[in-house]
């Protein structure tokens, strides 16, 4: 018999929950341990567009020692209207660790899901340390690690913080080169940054979007909830105005990456026919980020797929190998019973972003 029992969070035992999931991010340094509380929880997993989130725990006794959450979003795959669940924040306590508990957890989870009307499809981005569960016991399909670009804005800067005698002198130098050789793309709109998305914004990230077989459905509503209502830190919507029109938008975060202060691209967009509208307004973005939305940045983050990688190396980003990314995602996905067998399984139908994934 297991040493474990396993159900779905039933009201008032979040307290319970909550106690766990502070425990665990102390444990292992978590990126959101210091902020994360009661509210941040209820944004996450209560308050989404769907107001749909399978929480699984863990009890060993009367206590719970592990926790397998899975919000549930809106999505398009092959022209369907579907639902997505997205596996994160699974963890079991140190003690309870390597006893097999997290095996059965994630089973329990994934069974739950395969039965429920309320999921077609399951994606998620595991670490290091969990990956090896979600593809050897529950059926996930590995299917690509984020391509990830960096283009460094003060090269001194960065490399000085690593290595201060030598560092800045080569950092300025090879920036200097980088700039010279970055092409500067004019913008044809008019720039404008805001905090909340409009309708316009949404109708530009919707249009982006039905170019892809598989994604989240990003519209006004689920932009305000994921950037706009975020406890994660503030988030800009900056974009390019033609009249009343969305010609190209991407949404920014200031964090840090690879030690140094930077602007994250958390999702980005454009009409068909923008590209090039869109490589303008991040080259702007880079340019002129201290007047456009008050930070100052050493480099700017990007992760995702969109075919628009293709032509980063021409405004001056460069590709990371995955060896020196500090946390390469890797995209899993898996049938719940929904998506009957469509292209789901084809990493090029899909779009993602930092925007899907649940840390940032």
């Amino acid at each position: 018999m297991s040493a474990y029992r396993f159900s779905l969070l039933e009201p008032g035992q979040e307290a319970q929950l909550m106690d766990a999931v502070r425990a665990i991010l102390v444990e292992t340094g978590g990126h959101n341990a210091v902020r994360y509380d009661r509210s941040y929880w209820d944004w996450q997993y209560r308050q989404l567009p769907t107001g749909l989130a399978h929480v699984h725990v863990a009890w060993h006794g009367d206590r719970i020692v592990g926790y397998y959450h899975m919000p549930i979003y809106d999505a398009v795959i092959d022209g369907r209207a579907m639902r997505i669940g997205n596996i994160q924040d699974v963890a079991m306590l140190a003690d309870h660790r390597r006893q097999g508990g997290f095996r059965q957890l994630a089973e329990c989870a994934n069974a739950e899901a395969d039965a429920s009307p309320e999921v077609d499809l399951i994606y998620t981005f595991p670490n290091a340390r969990s990956i090896h569960t979600f593809l050897k016991y529950n059926g996930y399909l590995r299917l690509l690690t984020y391509p990830t670009h960096v283009m460094p804005l003060d090269a001194g800067a960065m490399l000085g913080r690593r290595l201060p005698l030598l560092g800045h002198a080569v950092g300025v130098a090879g920036g200097g080169l980088l700039k010279l050789l970055r092409r500067r793309p004019r913008m044809s709109g008019s720039i404008a940054v805001a905090h909340e998305p409009d309708a316009a914004m949404a109708g530009a990230f919707m249009e982006h979007a039905a170019r892809f077989r598989c994604c989240l459905r990003r519209d006004l509503r689920w932009l305000q909830w994921r950037y706009a209502r975020s406890p994660r830190g503030k988030h800009w919507f900056v974009a390019s105005y033609s009249g009343a029109e969305v010609l190209a938008a991407v949404v920014v975060k200031a964090d840090r990456m690879f030690g140094s202060p930077a602007l994250i691209i958390m999702d980005m967009a454009h009409r068909g026919g923008a590209e090039e509208e869109l490589l303008a307004l991040v080259a702007t973005l880079a340019r002129d980020h201290r007047a456009l939305i008050g930070e100052a940045a050493d480099l700017i983050f990007y992760a995702g797929q969109a075919p628009v990688n293709a032509r980063l190396g021409g405004i001056g980003f460069l590709a990371v190998p995955e060896r020196f990314n500090p946390r390469p995602l890797n995209l899993l996905v898996r049938d719940a019973g929904g998506a009957k067998g469509g292209s789901f399984a084809d990493p090029s139908a899909w779009l993602v972003g930092l925007g899907d994934w649940d840390v940032l």
